[in-house]
């Protein structure tokens, strides 16, 4: 049997035009307003005085709500207790209101650090005085003990337990950060109270930072996974020792704009590759309404409002 010829038949080029690199977005479905719970009227109240869309004022509520109360509290979870920390990005242009939406709802938090700062002002000037004293006491005992030359070390060493451990520094009061590295974020916990949050509506300074940096990128990344699980902070270090710290907490909230090269470039897809392996959502949640105002406007009565 003879077979049949197969005759290939030319088929004309035809040029395309430039793809994208990049897929067009499709819209987002409608903000979940009626999901937010006590937060709702506050959010109504900042996007009905801004007229942003109501995705931006709803993302600074919740990652607000998020640093207040998880120092708190925790979640139950299938996979045990974790925390009630939440890492979320918001995306719109200049001009959409982000940042009048997120000053009015921080507000609160930020007269509160002011009147905490001076409250611990007070008690760090009286801590200065009683460090002070500790210290001009037991360097007099140990120089009394040298000078015995170990003849009185058993007065010196009843002397030295009298005298207590060094006085402990108020903490520092500061809850939210900027731009900080993690051996810079270590510090503040170690100093400073346990619950913390980066905050910042210019987050490209965050992520165009050293942290965020080629060489620092994803130790940055596998520490902020280790809090978000509530896994304790453990760093050995030759300037700093070695030392642990548990039950912190932090919160993420990077306001930026959609032409920064973070979002179109490494930073989705370093998040999402750092949280994948673990099978664990840590890779920040992700706001970017519209650029048309959202139909939620205060005192309009709709229902989703």
């Amino acid at each position: 049997m003879v077979p049949e010829r197969i005759v290939a038949l030319e088929v004309p080029f035809a040029a395309e035009a430039p793809q994208p690199l990049l897929r067009e977005l499709r819209p987002g479905a409608e903000y979940p307003v009626a999901a937010l719970g006590p937060l709702r009227q506050a959010v109504k109240a900042v996007q009905g005085k801004t007229g942003a869309p109501v995705a931006l004022p709803a993302a600074s509520a919740l990652s607000i709500a998020s640093l207040a109360m998880q120092g708190f509290v925790d979640v139950e979870t299938l996979g045990g207790s974790r925390p009630v920390s939440l890492y979320a990005m918001t995306i719109a242009k200049s001009g959409e209101r982000k940042s009048s939406c997120d000053a009015a709802l921080m507000a609160g938090l930020r007269a509160f650090e002011q009147e905490a700062q001076k409250a611990w002002n007070l008690d760090y000037a009286s801590w200065e005085i009683k460090h002070a004293l500790w210290k001009g006491q037991r360097e007099s005992i140990l120089s009394e003990a040298k000078k015995s030359k170990g003849q009185n070390r058993t007065a010196a060493e009843a002397d030295l337990k009298a005298l207590g451990v060094e006085p402990t520094a108020p903490p520092s009061p500061g809850r939210i950060v900027t731009e900080p590295t993690f051996a810079g974020l270590a510090r503040k916990y170690a100093e400073g109270i346990p619950s913390l949050g980066i905050f910042s509506d210019e987050g490209g300074q965050f992520l165009g930072g050293y942290a965020m940096s080629r060489d620092n990128r994803q130790s940055t990344l596998a520490a902020f996974n280790d809090l978000w699980q509530g896994n304790p902070i453990q760093r050995t270090r030759k300037e700093e020792g070695s030392y642990t710290l548990y039950g912190r907490r932090l919160a993420i909230h990077l306001m930026i704009q959609p032409g920064w090269s973070a979002v179109r470039g490494w930073a989705p897809a370093e998040l999402r590759r750092s949280a994948e392996p673990q099978g664990n959502p840590k890779c920040p949640r992700a706001t970017w309404p519209p650029r048309k105002p959202s139909r939620y406007l205060c005192g309009t009565g709709d229902g989703g409002a």
